[in-house]
């Protein structure tokens, strides 16, 4: 009921009560109706960007697994802009740059400074690897350069530095660099693989040519081939040894270059 006065006169409406319950329960069920409403789209939106977390932060998790078993060759894609388009970008970069460093430290470990050749500590691995497979046709190469003591006392490690490196260039040249090692100041070793023992042999040869051609040989050359083995440290040890017998035929043509 609703009253209204005016002149000393009132107006009278009435309303009845199920009217007046029937628009309350109609307003009651509009406002009911938006709030479900209002929650099933918060809903729907949090479920939504709770999947597209748990997807974002798996392909993550996934990532860092992958750099934690060694492989850093990895990257976190995302489909769309969102909340981790940033996270995924830095976690990209940084996996690029770890995985730089890491190829970097990789490198200096298993190559000689001066040379560019592999060093003992990848010939060491290398050995390891080829006598778990055992190999067929192997040659082992041995070289020990001539004079380096006599040139760095006379001349400087310099001139020492620069036989080195000469010789190590006259490897490469005639060698696949993958099979050349420098085991220590002036020892080197040549691993090859797959050739015929004729084949090998006249490498060498060849090799061997090259080598004596300067006035005073590079250095002293021993080898050995088998057509298989389990111990490499063996055929090197040989190689070494037919490398001497060579070291002692230098010596008696230049005497003055004996340790």
């Amino acid at each position: 009921t609703t009253l209204f006065r005016s002149n000393d006169m009132k107006l009278v409406i009435m309303v009845p009560e199920k009217e007046i319950n029937r628009d309350r329960n109609l307003l009651i069920l509009q406002c009911l109706l938006i709030i479900f409403l209002g929650l099933s789209i918060s809903i729907f939106f949090c479920a939504k960007f709770t999947n597209r977390l748990t997807k974002s932060l798996g392909k993550i998790t996934a990532s860092v697994q992958e750099i934690a078993k060694g492989n850093y060759d990895v990257s976190v894609e995302v489909e769309k802009k969102n909340e981790f388009e940033e996270l995924a970008r830095s976690f990209n970069e940084a996996a690029k740059e770890f995985d730089k460093n890491s190829k970097q430290i990789n490198k200096l470990a298993y190559t000689d400074s001066l040379t560019g050749l592999k060093n003992r500590n990848c010939f060491n691995k290398f050995r390891s690897r080829l006598e778990a497979t055992f190999p067929k046709n192997i040659g082992v190469i041995f070289c020990d350069l001539n004079r380096l003591k006599f040139t760095n006392d006379n001349f400087g490690h310099e001139a020492g530095d620069k036989l080195i490196c000469t010789f190590a260039n006259l490897l490469k040249e005639n060698f696949p660099s993958d099979e050349c090692f420098r085991m220590s100041g002036d020892e080197f070793i040549v691993v090859s693989l797959g050739l015929s023992e004729t084949h090998f042999e006249q490498f060498v040869k060849d090799f061997i040519a090259v080598n004596n051609k300067n006035e005073i040989p590079f250095a002293a050359i021993g080898y050995c081939w088998a057509i298989s083995t389990a111990n490499l440290n063996f055929m090197v040890n040989e190689a070494e040894a037919n490398m001497y017998r060579d070291k002692n035929e230098f010596y008696k043509r230049f005497p003055e270059f004996k340790r």
